[in-house]
């Protein structure tokens, strides 16, 4: 079985051992997966109607908190999720609150929209059976990376709710892409029809006949198939298409283009065609999440060394207290809305 100490875990060609018989279904699962994202047909979920409400009020100077109420009555799993919110230690105030109307004012309405948008992100998109851990960690770098994000904007002059959304969705085509492989992963499981000829074969034929129906026929274990797939197909994925996936999906939610640019070129921001600000924002709140830990093993950086500072006229007082102060804001946020 793979494991992840295995020296080419996350690089798309870690190997599963011989017994494991999944070569094969891995090499076709790849494939498809790169004929899949550059398919006109690849299936991209709807923005949930929630969020797609939330962010075009976004655009609207006079929407409130009744305009945001009405629409977060629309869905009463969001509405208990913003009252458990309202009451988690980021927002705390004297006494607990239980309606929606006062969990709503305690929070603002800056940042209630904020909120709502992730909530339904999260209830919708982030929700894949067999693969909760994964989702939950990418999540909580989501986040993470939204709050970041938040306030390296500020910091350089430019639209922190644009940078928050940003932030949020950067690496939505993870999501996307596992529920796709989950898709794949359960039909690899489904029991191939035997043919008369295969039956007559298995039960009258030679030793050697019956062996090659046998192999012919043979379905993994289920548990040893997600294995390997969770820990060779899902970092081969990430590694090779979860950017350009993720454009895909901003393209068809109809998000802003610096958003969508910001998406497709986080990792590589100097290949950017706009070289947008917003796109070197998210490109180093995702090295800020790595360098905290957020979501993924600790990966530290010498933070001044960083030219994207500089790109965006951060001072150095600045990146000061990005490395001192930063932690405990993005970690009272993740305790409120990490669900």
């Amino acid at each position: 079985m793979t494991k992840k100490t295995d020296a080419n875990y996350g690089k798309g060609y870690a190997e599963a051992n011989e017994s494991d018989s999944l070569e094969p279904y891995i090499r076709i699962v790849k494939q498809r997966v790169k004929e899949a994202v550059t398919s006109e047909n690849f299936e991209i979920p709807l923005l949930p109607h929630v969020a797609t409400q939330v962010l075009q009020l976004a655009n609207n100077p006079n929407a409130g908190f009744i305009e945001i109420e009405k629409i977060v009555k629309q869905d009463q799993v969001i509405a208990g999720h913003l009252i458990k919110t309202a009451n988690s230690a980021f927002f705390r105030g004297v006494s607990e609150v239980t309606s929606l109307r006062d969990a709503m004012s305690r929070i603002g309405l800056k940042t209630l929209k904020d909120i709502v948008f992730s909530l339904s992100l999260h209830s919708k998109v982030f929700r894949v059976k067999g693969y909760e851990p994964i989702l939950a960690e990418i999540w909580k770098h989501s986040v993470a990376c939204a709050a970041i994000a938040q306030i390296l904007a500020k910091y350089a002059g430019l639209n922190s709710d644009t940078a928050f959304v940003a932030g949020l969705v950067h690496d939505i085509g993870k999501p996307v892409l596992i529920n796709v492989i989950s898709q794949w992963e359960t039909e690899l499981q489904k029991p191939k029809p035997e043919s008369p000829e295969d039956k007559k074969l298995r039960l009258w034929g030679s030793p050697e006949q019956k062996e090659a129906i046998a192999k012919k026929n043979y379905r993994p274990d289920s548990a040893k198939i997600h294995s390997i797939f969770e820990e060779v197909l899902v970092p081969f994925v990430f590694e090779e298409s979860h950017a350009q996936v993720g454009a895909l999906v901003a393209t068809k939610w109809k998000l802003p283009n610096e958003i969508m640019e910001a998406i497709r070129w986080h990792h590589k921001p100097e290949l950017s065609p706009n070289k947008m600000p917003i796109t070197t924002v998210i490109y180093l709140s995702n090295l800020l999440c790595h360098h905290f830990g957020y979501g993924h093993e600790e990966d530290p950086i010498i933070l001044p060394h960083q030219k994207a500072f500089k790109e965006l006229n951060i001072s150095e007082e600045k990146i000061g207290k990005i490395g001192t102060d930063l932690p405990k804001y993005v970690d009272q946020l993740l305790s409120s809305m990490v669900i």
